[in-house]
């Protein structure tokens, strides 16, 4: 089923009849309701799919999970800069688009709390293992038996999400290959999954995965926690595992740095070469006072004389 996610483009400089037959609607994905056997609730998981993907019938794509990939949460704008390969192949590859809706944000994004300061009432914290369960034995399958699929698996969200993303790279590493997660909020329960990432890194694996992990103006308990995760990595000392940890504590706050950070990560682990002409040299009207291949003085245009 075809999801609205549509713009009304209105042209206030045309008649009124002219801009009604300019409209059309612009589909970014579809969407389907699956329910948590885990969690009891009904999730949105809403694809986009890349242009080329019906052509090219024998190419197979990475897949990014959005997590808080509800229509009105994430969905429309990280799938909407995974479209910019479709018009510009230069940027990042081409990838298939899914998000996972979360319906109880808190309960299913966080773990059981351990300091009674961060308490609430039953059922609204500590469904995170119950999400991730979901994702990892109804979501994911349903996806790689539906569409084309390379074994690429990347994983994005911020605050919350962000969380969520490092405790299942800490936790269980092999679900995903490549973690992004923006401004992540290690504040919860005191830091406690930061102060555990040491411990939790010891029965890692060092194999080839991508970790991409920034923070924004939070401060405090949020960029403690993150260097805390991001001393314990280096402790560790992988030989495999690539982090990229960007610093944008001077330049975002919390509400503004989920979309910049976003296409630097997409860049990052979907990268694609430099086209061989990156390195060729300018062509003449980049370079002041230049002229075309070719050219002599004979070949400028002489100005008619005043008067004719």
């Amino acid at each position: 089923m075809r999801i609205g996610i549509i713009l009304f483009l209105t042209f206030l400089t045309l008649p009124c009849s002219a801009a009604q037959n300019a409209a059309q609607t612009v589909t970014l994905g579809h969407s389907t309701r699956m329910e948590s056997r885990q969690l009891g609730t009904t999730h949105e998981i809403n694809v986009s799919l890349p242009a080329n993907y019906e052509k090219e019938q024998t190419v197979q794509f990475p897949v990014v999970y959005i997590i808080d990939g509800g229509v009105q949460q994430d969905f429309k704008h990280i799938a909407g800069l995974g479209t910019l390969p479709d018009s510009n192949p230069f940027v990042f590859q081409s990838a298939i688009y899914v998000g996972i809706s979360t319906e109880q944000r808190l309960f299913e994004l966080t773990a059981p709390n351990h300091d009674p300061r961060y308490a609430k009432p039953d059922s609204t914290l500590g469904g995170a293992v119950k999400f991730r369960q979901f994702i990892t034995d109804q979501v994911i399958p349903s996806i790689e038996s539906t569409y084309r699929t390379n074994g690429q698996r990347i994983i994005i969200g911020e605050s919350l999400a962000g969380l969520f993303i490092l405790e299942t790279w800490l936790q269980q590493p092999e679900l995903f290959t490549d973690y992004i997660a923006i401004s992540p909020s290690l504040w919860y329960d005191d830091r406690h999954l930061a102060k555990q990432a040491s411990t939790l890194l010891e029965a890692h694996a060092d194999k080839p995965r991508r970790l991409y992990l920034t923070m924004a103006s939070e401060g405090g308990t949020m960029q403690r926690g993150l260097d805390e995760v991001l001393d314990a990595i280096k402790q560790r000392g992988f030989d495999h595992l690539q982090v990229k940890y960007v610093d944008r504590s001077k330049t975002e706050h919390h509400w503004t740095v989920y979309h910049e950070a976003a296409l630097d990560a997409l860049r990052w682990t979907l990268p694609v070469p430099e086209p061989s002409w990156i390195n060729e040299p300018d062509p003449w009207y980049l370079v002041e006072g230049a002229n075309p291949p070719g050219w002599n003085t004979s070949n400028a245009p002489v100005s008619a004389p005043k008067g004719e």
